[in-house]
C-alpha cells in the first residue's frame, strides 16, 4: 500500500469504526452511561454557560488536532486511543487527528440547541436532521474542566429516545 493510500485508508476505517460503533467501541461506553438513574440531569438551554464552556473546549481541541499537536489534544481528552499514546504509530495518530477534526468541524455551534448536564458530563446534541442526531460528549476532570469524551451519531425515528440525547 503507498503512503498516500495509507493516508485515505486510515481516516476511512477511522470514519468506519465511529459510525458503525460509535462511543461504545472506543471504551467510552463506561463514562458516558455509568448509573444514569441516580443522577439529577439538568437540561440547559442553547443559550448556557454549559454550552458555551463545552463548545469552547471543542473548539480549541479541533484546533490542535487540525494542527497535530498532540500535547494539546491529550490536554482537552477524556483519554487518548491506543494509537496516539504509542509513539510508534505517530502517522497513523496524526489520520485520526485528521479525521476527528473533519467530523467535528463540519458541524457548528448553533447546531447543537440541547445541552444536558449533571455536573460532572456534559452531553451536546442536536436536533434530529434527516432521522439522525449527533452528540458530542464531554466529562469533567477533577478540577471541574471539560475534557472531550467523544462524539456519537445516532438514527432517529421520533417515537423512541436515543443515546445521543441522554448523558
Amino acid at each position: 500500500m503507498t503512503k498516500k493510500q495509507h493516508n485515505i485508508f486510515i481516516p476511512l476505517v477511522a470514519i468506519g469504526v465511529v459510525l458503525f460503533a460509535g462511543y461504545e467501541g472506543f471504551g467510552w461506553k463506561n463514562y458516558i452511561d455509568s448509573s444514569i438513574s441516580e443522577l439529577m440531569t439538568q437540561p440547559a438551554s442553547h443559550t448556557s454557560p454549559v454550552r458555551a464552556e463545552a463548545w469552547a473546549v471543542l473548539e480549541e481541541y479541533m484546533g490542535y488536532a487540525n494542527a497535530h499537536d498532540l500535547e494539546g489534544v491529550k490536554r482537552l481528552s477524556h483519554q487518548i486511543s491506543e494509537t496516539c499514546a504509542n509513539d510508534a504509530t505517530r502517522e497513523e495518530c496524526n489520520a485520526l487527528m485528521n479525521s476527528v477534526y473533519t467530523f467535528f468541524s463540519y458541524f457548528r455551534q448553533d447546531d447543537f440547541k440541547n445541552v444536558l448536564t449533571d455536573g460532572k458530563k456534559i452531553t451536546l446534541f442536536t436536533d434530529s436532521m434527516n432521522g439522525t442526531r449527533v452528540a458530542y460528549y464531554f466529562i469533567r476532570d477533577g478540577k471541574g474542566n471539560p475534557k472531550v469524551a467523544g462524539m456519537r451519531f445516532c438514527q432517529v425515528d421520533g417515537t423512541t429516545p436515543d443515546q445521543c440525547s441522554t448523558l
